[in-house]
């Protein structure tokens, strides 16, 4: 009797396991990301953000604003500046010292990663704004023809799956 009840309870388990995990699962893959494309580089970004090419800073922004409190809650941009520099291990140690030595930037990891087929760095940091909220920052870089890519994300913890902006960092890829 014991055993058809245990049976029973761990049968249900299962299935309720099922159906919570897995849809989980592929939040937290990126399945709720979609793409952009333009001339020289596709990327995803989170699929309730807006995108828009037509930021004078950069040649690429996708936000997530708060309506209710009217202000911008995460932001994904890619940047490009020409340098001389040829060698992207330079240019990573030198944005690593930069962000290190910057006082406000918290817990700082960094992971060795491929992006666009370049062995680069992904930073990740966090910040605490003045409304004491915290904002988890995700950047790497990434150089092409005499251009550095410098493709960054913020994002509020109570937004955005943290992991979602880590992915569309890493899913940028030059055509």
């Amino acid at each position: 009797m014991i055993l058809s009840h245990y049976y029973f309870y761990m049968t249900w388990f299962k299935k309720i396991v099922t159906l919570v995990a897995i849809p989980l699962v592929l939040v937290g893959c990126g399945a709720n990301l979609q793409t952009f494309k333009n001339d020289s580089f596709t990327m995803s970004y989170p699929q309730e953000w807006i995108a828009a090419s037509n930021d004078p800073t950069s040649i690429f922004t996708a936000s997530h604003a708060n309506r209710t409190l009217r202000r911008v809650d995460g932001i994904l941009m890619v940047q490009t500046q020409p340098t001389m520099e040829t060698n992207l291990a330079n240019l990573i140690a030198a944005n690593s010292a930069s962000l290190q030595s910057t006082a406000v930037n918290q817990n700082m990891q960094t992971e060795n990663i491929k992006v666009a087929n370049q062995d680069t760095t992904l930073w990740k940091y966090e910040r605490v704004g003045a409304d004491n909220k915290k904002v988890q920052f995700r950047q790497t870089l990434v150089l092409s023809k005499g251009i550095l890519y410098t493709i960054t994300a913020t994002t509020e913890d109570s937004i955005t799956n943290v992991s979602d902006v880590e992915a569309s960092v890493k899913s940028f890829n030059l055509l």
